[in-house]
């Protein structure tokens, strides 16, 4: 029965909105907004999640730095914490653009996100993913054109085009290269 349901095009947008919902729900339920009103918060593309209340932005329009907690967030054994650079632009983009809402980075605070993979170590990863698309490429066509090649495991849920071409994108990339 779930195949008849959630098959062809029209599934596939009723299961991408029932999980956005259960995201929004989520994070509404994890908001610090005490007013009580939902906040919309947009993703790019044209989404939004509900509710959540992204981390404030300086006048400059970048993200405050990101205070790296004493203690790592345990992963796995093969994991080796990622180090971050507080002013880092690609970071700030990382942040900006919602991605720890779905993808964790270990010592990254907030990004503790579990619906699309774990970006610890993925410049070591990259690589190898696509054969015949360096690390470089296959990052960049992974948040272009997401539904291109999906990690095992995982749904292909991400929206193109939440960080477009351009700096921000080459921010992005230049920062995902570093998490080795």
């Amino acid at each position: 029965m779930n195949r008849i349901l959630f098959s062809g095009r029209f599934g596939t947008r009723v299961l991408l909105g029932l999980i956005a919902l259960g995201a929004a729900l989520l994070l509404s339920a994890c908001s610090d907004d005490s007013s009580g009103t939902a906040t919309p918060f947009s993703l790019g593309g044209g989404s939004q999640i509900i509710g959540f209340t992204p981390t404030p932005t300086a006048s400059t329009g970048r993200a405050p730095p990101v205070d790296t907690p004493t203690e790592q967030p345990t992963t796995s054994p093969d994991v080796t914490p990622a180090t971050t650079t507080p002013r880092s632009p690609g970071l700030q983009v990382f942040l900006q653009s919602g991605c720890v809402a779905c993808h964790t980075i270990a010592g990254v605070e907030g990004a503790i996100g579990q619906i699309g993979p774990e970006l610890t170590n993925v410049a070591s990863q990259a690589g190898s993913r696509v054969p015949g698309l360096s690390a470089e490429q296959y990052l960049r066509q992974s948040v272009l054109e997401p539904a291109s090649f999906v990690v095992d495991g995982f749904a292909p849920l991400m929206t193109p085009g939440l960080v477009a071409e351009g700096p921000d994108l080459d921010a992005l990339i230049e920062y995902l290269l570093t998490l080795q």
